[in-house]
């Protein structure tokens, strides 16, 4: 599944200075040169020097609220500014394998906005996307549980590897070893991930839901 080209860079630049080696900022101060990470079982550690999130944070999510949806324990989290000024932000909740994670996204303001909107004019096939803040699309009929959420002016986003989700591996199995999966199986992962925006939002469904998935009546290529 590909993550989207956002609208600004600035993770990514958060990302290249994290293996320079190098950080920037301080407690209270947002800083797109800089992340953190955090290794324990429940929550991001209170230590965890704030990356952007002037706007809107996601790094008050706790681990166990993270971990339904994915199948490797979450062991660690990165915070990076996130949005057009940096001052939204981005946490990865990594397993072990870095390459394994739930990645949460939020921006408030003019760069909620700029996002969402972003966000949705990239979709192939936008749908509603039910029960998360003020107005959700996802991507519908595209073999991808993308969606992306706004609530008054605040942007949220949770993606996640379609293989990494627990249950999924079994219905690719039965779908020749592909994502085809079904366009059900997509929109209940969808709102799934869902869940963790409401938890950003404090309103709406915040209980993780997989067990409607089922092997979808055809699974030809």
């Amino acid at each position: 599944m590909h993550r989207f080209v956002r609208v600004a860079a600035v993770g990514l630049i958060a990302a290249a200075f994290t293996l320079a080696g190098c950080s920037s900022g301080s407690a209270g101060t947002p800083a797109a040169g800089s992340s953190s990470a955090d290794t324990s079982s429940t929550a991001p550690d209170a230590s965890v020097a704030p990356t952007g999130g002037a706007t809107a944070t996601c790094k008050q999510l706790t681990f166990d609220q993270l971990q339904p949806l994915l199948k490797d324990p979450i062991t660690q989290v990165e915070v990076m500014a996130f949005g057009l000024s940096g001052s939204g932000q981005e946490c990865r909740f990594e397993a072990a394998d870095k390459g394994v994670d739930v990645d949460v996204m939020v921006a408030g303001g003019s760069d909620g906005t700029a996002q969402y909107n972003s966000d949705v004019s990239e979709f192939a096939s936008p749908a509603p996307l039910a029960g998360v803040g003020d107005k959700a699309m996802w991507d519908s009929n595209n073999e991808s549980a993308l969606f992306a959420a706004i609530k008054g002016d605040v942007y949220c986003s949770t993606s996640v590897d379609g293989e990494n989700v627990p249950g999924v591996g079994a219905l690719m199995d039965a779908a020749n070893n592909t994502l085809r999966i079904g366009d059900k199986n997509w929109e209940i992962i969808a709102s799934a991930l869902a869940t963790v925006c409401n938890r950003i939002y404090g309103s709406g469904n915040t209980t993780v839901d997989l067990s409607g998935l089922s092997t979808p009546p055809s699974t030809a290529p």
